[in-house]
């Protein structure tokens, strides 16, 4: 019996340590779109997991080249966006992204991607899964 216990007991405690760790997968939408250099924003939508869904605005001027990137988790915060990376080309731009919030609780929501392009035509892709911290 008293093996039993401690057996149970081990278990659960796994159980625990193993279920603090949460990870949510990303979808990656890959949306492919071309904008006239009149528009001067484009919206990429991902989703978080079953219960975040999340839009990623690029801004742009008048050349095509975007001036800034945001990524919202609907009904939660805009998130800190860092250029992890840029790699001009020719005719394409590469550049890596991270998206980055804390919430109250403090869970950490992270999102990396990548945007490709130029002259207001714009792709997300190789959107990351979403660790929870």
């Amino acid at each position: 019996m008293k093996k039993t216990a401690i057996l149970l007991i081990l278990l659960s405690s796994a159980f625990v340590s193993l279920n603090s760790f949460k990870s949510v997968a990303v979808t990656d939408k890959k949306v492919n779109s071309a904008f006239t250099q009149t528009i001067k924003t484009a919206n990429f939508g991902y989703t978080v997991g079953p219960n975040y869904q999340g839009v990623i605005t690029l801004k742009y001027g008048p050349t095509g080249v975007y001036t800034s990137v945001t990524a919202v988790l609907t009904g939660v915060a805009n998130m800190q966006m860092t250029l992890v990376s840029h790699s001009p080309g020719t005719f394409d731009n590469v550049d890596q992204w991270k998206g980055d919030y804390v919430a109250a609780d403090g869970t950490e929501y992270i999102v990396t991607f990548s945007v490709t392009g130029g002259n207001g035509n714009w792709q997300i892709s190789n959107v990351s899964p979403s660790t929870i911290v």
